[in-house]
């Protein structure tokens, strides 16, 4: 059997990059200071949102369904609307605020599920804009889930640790939203990642734990329901493994069926065995060597071993004074993390093949070379990053985090938020 059909080409790079970025709002100015509803810009008309709230599971209109109209204002969310769709499902909101800094998102509760359209705004001179918002019967089976592609890297830059960044791509080839359990504090529990032995200081790329994920020692739980669909939720997330001896188990149980898995390992002397898993070959990137490992078709309840071997004969990168890496020396692990989450950014998954992270840096030191695809990539990470500042403000207000809890991370997402628009002037709508 060959496994070179699933090493990845560049096209498949470019689509994860577009489909982890591709997150939640369009994005708001940050210099000109908030201003409420009532003070929108006088030239700009008036304008009309209008809808239909389909049932695609059964595909038929859905009559009499309250929807809910989110409107933000640069960062700021106002009070919604509300309306009831008619017996075909259509529905209409007037009077909204066509200008570029306002943004809408209509949401539906269905069998206990909150679906929602995508953000939309109004095009400059237009004043009209129609959303369609599908809703799904639900279901708690998980035979129609399973896990398209599953991406590691795991890498070795300072003695006693791994850093291991991971990627799950999901699909649902039911026709109906997976809404799996409940537990006894009403938190809904949906697609399951097991987790190693061991893991510490585990990052998520998007959400917050508490509220859009559970973390457990052995698992890491999502609470969104999937939609039905190939890809249809994406989960990355970074984390340590501190090691003392010269091997380590990385075994973890697969809950689905998965179609492909692509693992890289930094090649500074460690080997790495896996039952499950072929060595297809060194890739290089950036200068540094990888060693790929690919499997296919695993079913779901098998074990995916993993043991790395000879990590006390790893050889660590050299520090400017010449004197290797380490712990002590290393004592930032926030800036480590940030390695790793540049990485995913630039396409650092599919780092064997990657000619994306040149090409990326060189746009972001030249501002004045930089696309318009590259700007909507930066509005599309500031997206992200309001919809999680939206999401802890309504986990706080229904008392799922604690005030410190919800003070830190709120600080530390507006803090990027604001280095992104700082950084990148050229994506604010002045």
């Amino acid at each position: 059997m060959s496994f070179s059909t699933f090493i990845p080409d560049t096209r498949n790079v470019l689509h994860l990059i577009t489909r982890l970025m591709a997150i939640g709002f369009a994005i708001l100015a940050w210099r000109v200071a908030p201003l409420s509803f009532a003070q929108a810009v006088t030239e700009t008309p008036r304008g009309v949102l209008a809808g239909w709230v389909q049932n695609t599971t059964t595909k038929q209109p859905v009559a009499g369904i309250s929807v809910r109209l989110r409107r933000w204002r640069f960062e700021v969310e106002h009070s919604s609307l509300s309306t009831q769709t008619d017996m075909e499902g259509h529905f209409r909101f007037e009077g909204l605020d066509t200008d570029v800094h306002s943004l809408y998102r209509a949401e539906v509760e269905y069998q206990g599920v909150t679906f929602h359209s995508n953000f939309v705004s109004f095009e400059p001179g237009s004043t009209q804009v129609s959303i369609t918002l599908n809703v799904y019967e639900t279901t708690n089976v998980p035979e129609t889930i399973h896990i398209k592609r599953f991406h590691f890297i795991i890498l070795m830059r300072e003695r006693g640790a791994l850093s291991v960044l991971e990627l799950y791509q999901f699909g649902n080839e039911g026709d109906r939203a997976f809404v799996g359990t409940t537990d006894n504090r009403g938190m809904r529990e949906t697609v399951r990642m097991a987790l190693p032995a061991g893991v510490q200081d585990l990052t998520l790329q998007s959400g917050t734990p508490g509220v859009d994920f559970i973390v457990r020692p052995d698992e890491l739980v999502a609470t969104a329901p999937l939609l039905p669909g190939e890809e249809t939720y994406d989960v990355a997330f970074v984390y340590l493994v501190p090691y003392s001896t010269s091997s380590i188990v990385l075994d973890r149980r697969l809950y689905y069926d998965t179609t492909a898995v692509n693992g890289l390992l930094m090649d500074v002397g460690a080997e790495m065995r896996s039952d499950l898993l072929q060595f297809a070959g060194e890739r290089t990137a950036q200068g540094q060597t990888f060693l790929q490992f690919i499997g296919q078709n695993l079913k779901a309840g098998q074990l995916l071993g993993i043991t790395l071997d000879r990590l006390d004969e790893i050889r660590l990168a050299e520090t400017p004074s010449g004197e290797l890496a380490s712990g002590a020396e290393m004592p930032q692990r926030t800036e480590h993390t940030l390695v790793l989450w540049t990485m995913l950014g630039l396409g650092g998954l599919m780092m064997a093949l990657s000619m994306v992270y040149p090409a990326w840096q060189r746009r972001v030191s030249s501002p004045a070379t930089r696309t318009q695809a590259d700007a909507k990539e930066i509005e599309m990470e500031c997206q992200r990053l309001l919809l999680t500042l939206a999401r802890l403000d309504e986990a706080y207000q229904v008392g799922q985090l604690s005030e410190s809890v919800y003070r830190r991370a709120r600080a530390h997402h507006k803090a990027e938020l604001a280095r992104l628009w700082q950084q990148h002037p050229s994506t604010h709508h002045d």
